[in-house]
């Protein structure tokens, strides 16, 4: 990539995607500080820009930040360069999500997260996403220009919501609420086989503890080799588990032939010690349940189908 301001949606999401697999290859602290510093001129370039490939590169590079100083990987106090530019790219984001930040701090309810996400259900995972990460930064001083009102909600907010999703899913109004029949309907459109990973991306987000990825190619990228998706999360939810795990999506007709193939085509790929396999089909996937127990495999199995019936 060159050094222009005007970096493509693409020549971003190969950049953010190499360095992120050279971190993954970096244990020592001093040399994952140096990895993150690789990327700080675009990351500043790219802060508080609007467009959708910009504020992802931002944010995986401050969640990756925040992960590492969480668990410890990177040690603080860090560089001046890394530390103002960590500062810049969370003033970014969160000025980007000023209007969510302001409905939290001026309705009380950071610590009733079940009745803000009922009153604002499309800003919870923004703010989850900005509580976990000043949670982190607390006593680094990135945040040392940020309102620490506005922190301690965001924080609290998170928390409360952490501990809420291992046990429950969100409130959504009965005229948001999409039953059986619509998504069986749904499957036989044209589109719907390139549209369900990104369907089932979104929703990973919204209803995992602590997601550090979630990679489901869509659309043309449907038709790519291996697992149809693959989710890395710090802690379980009710329906993403703890650690990695990986995806099978279909919406073919005879779903109980398409996830028993996927079974047994991906169970000797390289993943096949993820903490557990999902096959997710809007049709009937009860069968799977019943004969998996015979693959006699070390991770567990689970099978999703329409209407969010979970089976173990």
């Amino acid at each position: 990539m060159n050094g222009s301001d005007q970096d493509s949606d693409n020549d971003l999401l190969a950049r953010v995607l190499d360095w992120s697999a050279r971190l993954d290859r970096v244990g020592d602290s001093d040399q994952r500080a140096e990895t993150y510093l690789d990327l700080v001129d675009v990351v500043r370039r790219n802060s508080g820009r609007k467009n959708l490939a910009s504020r992802d590169l931002v944010k995986r590079w401050i969640r990756r930040l925040a992960d590492d100083i969480e668990t410890g990987r990177l040690q603080t106090p860090f560089s001046p360069t890394l530390e103002l530019a960590a500062r810049d790219a969370f003033r970014s984001i969160l000025n980007h999500e000023h209007e969510a930040v302001t409905h939290l701090t001026s309705t009380g309810l950071a610590d009733e997260p079940a009745a803000f996400v009922r009153a604002f259900p499309g800003e919870t995972g923004a703010l989850r996403h900005l509580g976990r990460v000043a949670a982190a930064f607390r006593g680094s001083g990135i945040l040392g220009q940020v309102d620490s009102r506005d922190v301690n909600q965001l924080i609290a907010f998170e928390r409360g919501l952490r501990n809420a999703s291992r046990q429950s899913v969100a409130f959504v109004p009965e005229h948001m609420r999409v039953t059986r029949e619509d998504l069986l309907s749904w499957a036989d459109k044209a589109k719907a086989d390139g549209q369900l990973p990104l369907l089932i991306r979104r929703l990973v987000f919204e209803t995992g503890v602590g997601i550090e990825e979630a990679n489901f190619p869509a659309e043309s990228g449907v038709s790519s080799p291996g697992f149809d998706g693959v989710v890395r999360a710090s802690a379980p939810s009710r329906f993403v588990p703890a650690g990695t795990s990986v995806w099978e999506l279909s919406v073919a007709k005879n779903s109980y032939n398409k996830a028993k193939s996927d079974y047994q085509k991906r169970d000797d790929q390289p993943l096949r010690r993820a903490n557990q396999r999902n096959h997710l089909h809007p049709g009937d996937l009860s069968t799977v349940d019943q004969e998996k127990q015979a693959y006699r495999r070390s991770a567990s199995t689970k099978a999703m189908e329409a209407g969010a019936r979970l089976q173990r």
